[in-house]
């Protein structure tokens, strides 16, 4: 799971700083910089529909006989997913899958059977 990122937004009448996650939104004060700030990230945590949709795809995977693609067609794809706003951190934010450039099991574009949910690949 990945950390907060957070964004200066202000000051408080205190003295705090006002800090707002890029990712997930997540609202705090603290008198620390941002950088020394720590929190999982809500937007990281995978949901009940994304664990799901996993569990499914990896069954019809398995039952048309686990195709693979190349790590030249991972690359490719792995850049498309780059300037997708939903992609975040080697995860995919729509689908919840992992996206990476690694031939592992779990990664979503090492599957030749799968596609982007919106028509990119």
């Amino acid at each position: 799971m990945s950390q907060c990122e957070y964004e200066r937004t202000g000051d408080g009448d205190d003295g705090q700083h006002r800090y707002k996650c890029t990712h997930c939104g997540h609202e705090r004060q603290s008198k620390y910089p941002a950088n020394m700030l720590h929190r999982r990230c809500a937007e990281s945590k995978p949901t009940f529909r994304h664990v799901s949709k996993f569990a499914v795809a990896a069954a019809l995977h398995v039952m048309r006989g686990s195709p693979k693609r190349t790590a030249e067609e991972i690359d490719r794809l792995y850049e498309i997913c780059k300037t997708c706003d939903k992609f975040r951190n080697d995860n995919c934010r729509l689908c919840g899958c992992c996206v990476t450039r690694n031939k592992v099991y779990r990664n979503k574009l090492a599957w030749a059977d799968q596609h982007c949910e919106e028509g990119r690949w």
